[in-house]
């Protein structure tokens, strides 16, 4: 499932046909979709403004966060992911991906507050994760970790791989 609702609450919430009509598995693998569709908007809105935000950084810094959160996630990389066993939750999805963005966008609003896009992308991120743990029944922690993942990796992509150039086009 693609949203941030633990394991063991996701199976009292929905049923499996009500899950599978809003599925979205665009490299086949991970459902990225959520029960309801006004959830699926939501998310997909944000994603969307976390996207645009985190391009109008650096189109490379934010192909590689974006490519990278999407493997990680398809994969279940044992470096991000703890097993339900572990205390964790497996059902990461569409929510780790764009909080990981908004990470990056975060990290780089905070040193740039100038750019609009990315102070929208924010904004954004952060009235969808506080209505989150307002209802309750999500996993809230799946969200810090990828605002944490996401400003990481902003801080190691500008010290370490582009050293703050930007490109040009």
């Amino acid at each position: 499932m693609g949203q941030t609702i633990s394991y063991d609450r996701r199976r009292r919430l929905a049923t499996i046909s009500e899950i599978e009509a809003n599925a979205w598995r665009p490299f086949g693998g991970y459902n990225y979709g959520y029960p309801n569709r006004w959830e699926n908007i939501s998310s997909w809105t944000i994603w969307a403004l976390v996207t645009v935000g985190s391009l109008a950084v650096d189109w490379r810094e934010a192909l590689i966060v974006l490519g990278g959160s999407l493997w990680a996630n398809e994969k279940g990389h044992p470096l991000t992911r703890k097993h339900v066993e572990d205390g964790g939750t497996l059902g990461s999805g569409a929510s780790w991906v764009h909080n990981i963005q908004a990470g990056y966008c975060l990290y780089h609003w905070y040193y740039d507050p100038a750019k609009i896009l990315v102070e929208l992308a924010v904004a954004a991120e952060l009235s969808g994760d506080l209505t989150a743990a307002y209802i309750g029944n999500y996993a809230d922690d799946i969200h810090a970790e990828g605002v944490v993942e996401g400003i990481v990796a902003a801080w190691i992509l500008d010290k370490f791989v582009f050293k703050n150039k930007r490109p040009a086009f």
